[in-house]
């Protein structure tokens, strides 16, 4: 609810006062004000400019808040932002959180880093102090445990008197979540630092009311002023400084016992962690039970208004698109519409999230630091629009600027009447009205101005067709032509958005130019476009359609498109996959020393054999290569092509650098595209085959050699039961949208392609045995490879039993999203061969020499051949 005018008063508007909200028809940045709350008529306000219009109001207007307390309507009376109606999930709390966490990750760093530092400093304040007369030593306590009742006492009677039960519950629980996390916290430390037991009662007086003070503190800070809230970290600071100085010594009350001295260390040594913890609970209590948002009363708005010479006759809440700031409309004794922005910490913090999640997000956000407070970045909007206008670009003039109160500050345009781009049909988006927004466009440019949020609500078209530039609020002044150059991809794909490419194009070339446009349309990329912008187009496909589009009808070539993503969801489930397979691996091993002292036994002999086999893999591949296609190729060359493609493999998951090198050698050896794509998807096929046939004879072989490990096979039960899910799942995935596209058009495409090639290359027996005897020969040779290893280091597992292990373990490690299934393979071949009786250790080691022989040392030489075949123009 928005304030009201409490029953029984009177307005005494005077004759030929404007309306208390605009009509319908009016509209500010492409929104509607029908509908608008109720407005707040100066009279009501401000009884000192009602007398300075000869008006005088017939009684003492009062304003309720929403919260029922009566604010006085006198301009300049209030000095405090009211809390709106309604609770919200403040994204203060939000950022305090973040902050909150950010301190405990960094206290246990410091903690781990210092630990030895730390626990020596303890013992020499414990040393000096422990002959100092007893009065000395206790004296720090006493005022501590003084200073945490005071506090205590002091925030709950004043909330109490207050009758503000809502805080009073909100602040309590905080502060007991503090209580829980922070003993908690020291108990971590504690046991990680010393070893030593905890003592709940004595560490219970102290540790936690360093954090339950800080809890309180960000609770209660937008309701309490800034000198009480510095009061309260200076108790906070006191009261932890009291722990270290009474560690080891008498409790100033003879029923509890000395406080630890490793519970000092711990404090102290998660100073920066505790802390963390307050401003945690502190945060997660206002964000699970909401808290009341702050917004400037409408007399408040008014006063600050008329304190910067405008003389305001009513104030009403905008229901617009304004985003990082509250809008407002206002009308003025002498007729002019006015548009209001307040801005306040709601804003501020919600900026710096979005910054903090671009910063993470993105290699190339295009944003500058943050400002050091909400004030340089309200002059800065401020600055920006005054010199836009100053510089023939059209916006609506800045008419104020100033302070609502301590933290929270306005800005006031003058509104024009009309309607935002975005509500403009297409038949009102005339060449002429496009040309001209395209004018504008390069009138920021030539001023130097990045608008950074150019969509389609922040060009407005006045009364006359003429298009206005809105909203600063993101903007910069820079002559950076990546910073401009945005502008120009926000504000085609804006318009293409609405046009379609077809008409945007031409208009946007002829107005920009080719090499502009150009430069533009590089940046038309999902990562650099507004939400708003985005949405309209629909999905990433479509700004990538969008853009190629465009690029074609503009007659361009080629666009270097940069990347600005930081990280991508499938770098993420690498690292991911990568960090699980590590913790798989690592908690496989128990006794590294053994792991060391075996590194020594290792038979060197067996180990150059590892390398030979490693080598023939890659001869294996030649040799597939060379068999799937129909023209000859040289040997040499391909080979070469083999190695490069090892070497991309190590930089994309599933093989696809490797499959994709091997495809762009091919069709620069003259091998057309189709046929490249063809003879890499069979020798692909073949290998599987292969794969498996020899993964069936080791497990054959296993089962009937005596003393080998028995390989379990499934019943006919079990069989029926696996063949009956494989055929539901593949029917339910035909009659489903997704999956029958993904049939339609990959899968049976690929197929009919292998088999075509299959047909092709059967026509020519010698290729085909080529193609098969290197599939072969690779699989072979990796398994050879992996059978030397195990002898090298000492295992004596059957051949046979090995060699399956190996083919199944490898088979499972193919679908690791890592690149070369870099940490999977290992943790599933080491999990695999101890399952088979292998030691851990002994498998580890096995494997580590594997991986080093067929993944690692082939980098180099890898690298080598890629450049070389670059640079000689083959691939």
């Amino acid at each position: 609810m928005h304030d009201v005018i409490s029953p029984g008063d009177t307005d005494v508007t005077p004759p030929g006062a404007f309306p208390a909200a605009a009509s319908a028809g009016d509209e500010l940045a492409g929104q509607s004000a029908a509908g608008q709350a109720t407005a707040f008529p100066l009279t009501a306000r401000n009884p000192a400019v009602a007398r300075r219009a000869g008006l005088a109001p017939r009684r003492r207007y009062r304003l309720r808040t929403s919260a029922g307390a009566a604010e006085p309507a006198t301009a300049g009376t209030s000095t405090r932002t009211p809390p709106a109606a309604g609770y919200t999930r403040s994204p203060v709390y939000v950022l305090s959180l973040v902050v909150g966490l950010t301190l405990i990750v960094v206290g246990f760093l410091i903690s781990a880093a210092l630990d030895d530092t730390i626990a020596g400093f303890v013992a020499d304040v414990v040393d000096h102090t422990s002959t100092w007369p007893e009065a000395v030593r206790l004296a720090p306590a006493a005022l501590a445990l003084t200073t945490q009742l005071v506090v205590v006492v002091t925030l709950n009677g004043w909330l109490l008197v207050t009758r503000r039960f809502r805080r009073f519950i909100l602040m309590n629980l905080a502060v007991a979540l503090s209580s829980v996390l922070a003993s908690a916290l020291v108990l971590v430390m504690d046991s990680l630092s010393t070893g030593l037991g905890f003592e709940r009662d004595a560490a219970a007086i102290f540790v936690p009311s360093v954090a339950n003070v800080v809890a309180a503190a960000t609770i209660l800070r937008p309701w309490i002023s800034t000198r009480a809230f510095r009061w309260l970290v200076i108790a906070a600071g006191w009261m932890g400084l009291a722990v270290v100085w009474s560690a080891g010594h008498t409790s100033p009350w003879a029923a509890l016992p000395p406080l630890p001295v490793s519970v000092a260390e711990a404090q102290l040594s998660g100073a920066v962690a505790i802390i963390g913890v307050g401003i945690t609970a502190g945060s997660l209590v206002a964000l699970a039970f909401k808290t009341p948002g702050q917004i400037a009363s409408p007399s408040l708005l008014v006063a600050a208004l008329t304190r910067h010479g405008l003389d305001v006759a009513e104030v009403s809440p905008a229901k617009v698109d304004a985003r990082g700031s509250r809008p407002w409309r206002g009308v003025t004794w002498d007729g002019r519409r006015l548009f209001i922005k307040t801005l306040s910490a709601e804003q501020r913090a919600a900026d710096l999230l979005y910054r903090m999640w671009r910063a993470l997000a993105l290699k190339r956000s295009g944003d500058r630091e943050p400002f050091t407070s909400l004030r340089r970045a309200v002059e800065h909007e401020a600055f920006l629009a005054l010199a836009a206008a100053s510089r023939s670009v059209r916006t609506p003039p800045l008419l104020a600027m100033g302070e609502l109160t301590h933290g929270s500050f306005f800005l006031a345009y003058e509104e024009l009447p009309g309607t935002s781009l975005d509500r403009l049909n297409r038949a009102e988006l005339t060449d002429e009205l496009v040309a001209q927004v395209f004018d504008q466009l390069t009138a920021l440019r030539r001023s130097g101005i990045a608008h950074r949020d150019l969509r389609s609500a922040n060009i407005l078209i006045d009364a006359h067709g003429a298009p206005w530039i809105i909203d600063f609020g993101f903007a910069e002044l820079t002559m950076d032509e990546e910073l401009l150059d945005r502008d120009v991809a926000q504000l085609v794909a804006a318009l293409g958005s609405q046009l379609g490419p077809e008409r945007t194009t031409p208009l946007a070339l002829a107005c920009l130019g080719p090499e502009r446009l150009a430069a533009g349309l590089a940046w038309l990329q999902p990562h650099s476009l507004g939400a708003a912008t985005r949405h309209a187009l629909g999905s990433d496909a479509a700004v990538h359609r969008l853009r190629e589009r465009m690029r074609t009808l503009a007659g361009i070539e080629e666009l270097i498109v940069p990347d600005v993503r930081r990280v991508s969801w499938r770098q993420m489930l690498m690292v991911g996959s990568l960090a699980a397979a590590l913790v798989l691996l690592a908690g496989q091993i128990s006794d590294f020393a053994a792991l060391w002292h075996n590194l020594g036994e290792i038979d060197r002999r067996l180990v150059v054999l590892t390398l030979v086999a490693s080598a023939a893999t890659y001869v294996g591949a030649t040799l597939g290569v060379m068999g799937a296609v129909a023209q000859r190729i040289r040997f040499l060359p391909t080979l070469t092509a083999q190695l490069a493609s090892s070497f991309t493999n190590r930089l994309t998951p599933a093989r696809l650098g490797g499959m994709a090198t091997n495809v762009r050698f091919l069709i620069r050896r003259g091998v057309p595209g189709p046929a490249a794509v063809s003879a890499i998807g069979l020798n692909t096929v073949v290998g599987f085959g292969i794969h498996i046939l020899m993964l069936s004879g080791a497990a054959w072989a296993a089962g009937r050699s005596p003393g080998e490990v028995s390989v379990p096979t499934p019943s006919a039960g079990t069989l029926m039961v696996l063949v009956a899910v494989i055929v539901v799942v593949s029917v339910t995935t035909y009659f489903t949208p997704f999956g029958n596209r993904l049939l339609r058009e990959h899968l049976l495409p690929s197929l009919r392609a292998a088999i075509a090639a299959m047909v092709a290359v059967s026509r020519r027996p010698a290729r085909l045995v080529q193609l098969i005897a290197g599939s072969v020969l690779v699989t072979g040779a990796y398994t050879i490879a992996m059978l030397f290893s195990l002898q090298a280091v000492g295992s004596d597992v059957g051949l046979a039993a090995a060699a399956f292990a190996y083919l199944a373990g490898s088979a499972v490690a193919t679908a690791a999203p890592t690149p070369g299934g870099l940490g999977v393979v290992e943790a599933t071949l080491v999990a695999v061969y101890a399952a088979i009786g292998v030691q851990a250790e002994v498998a580890l080691l096995a494997v580590v020499l594997f991986r080093l022989a067929t993944y690692w040392l082939p980098i180099v030489p890898g690298w080598l051949a890629l450049n070389h075949l670059t640079r000689t123009g083959q691939l």
